[in-house]
């Protein structure tokens, strides 16, 4: 009762199905290992990224990635012992890279990929992962219009002054109060 695969395709050879068999198995390995490679971005850019080692040298046109904490993600100009570092090819992509990450900091866009009980912590392979997906996408938005930028840093300048400003509100309540206390 052994059937036969001629039998039930006439019109296919054993030669063909095996290719198509086979095609099928590729396409599926393939796709579950390289299926989330977004192959467009990668060759436009690639960011080398590493852990911070302060014994090592670093460059001038690089940045900092804050790595553990509630402030993971933070862009930093300075390393500190807890950060990545991102190389930069020159200033201005140094400058929107920054300028990206802030964004994405300040907005909370790095809560989901933390990890840790006590304290939270960036991992790297996530934070490549971000640079894939999200980082790269928004340079390559941010080199096709620069007004973006322009006004990332304008809201920036604002968020420093108003910030300034409540300081000396702060400043001004607690002397009146002082001066107000001293009184009684």
């Amino acid at each position: 009762m052994q059937k036969n695969i001629a039998s039930h395709f006439p019109s296919v050879s054993i030669e063909g199905f095996l290719f198509f068999f086979f095609f099928g198995f590729f396409l599926v390995f393939f796709s579950k290992y390289f299926g989330s490679i977004n192959f467009k971005s990668r060759i436009m850019l690639n960011f080398k990224v590493r852990t911070y080692n302060p014994e090592k040298e670093t460059p001038e046109n690089s940045i900092f990635i804050l790595s553990r904490g509630r402030n993971a993600g933070k862009p930093l100009f300075e390393p500190c012992p807890n950060c990545f570092i991102l190389y930069c090819r020159n200033e201005t992509e140094k400058e929107n890279l920054y300028w990206i990450f802030y964004t994405l900091w300040k907005n909370g866009f790095f809560h989901p990929y933390l990890c840790g009980s006590v304290i939270d912590m960036l991992r790297l392979s996530e934070l490549k992962k971000v640079i894939q997906n999200w980082i790269i996408p928004s340079f390559s938005k941010m080199e096709q219009n620069e007004k973006i930028l322009q006004d990332i840093k304008a809201v920036y300048q604002l968020e420093q002054q108003y910030s300034k400003q409540m300081k000396q509100l702060s400043e001004l309540r607690s002397a009146l109060v002082q001066k107000y206390y001293h009184k009684i």
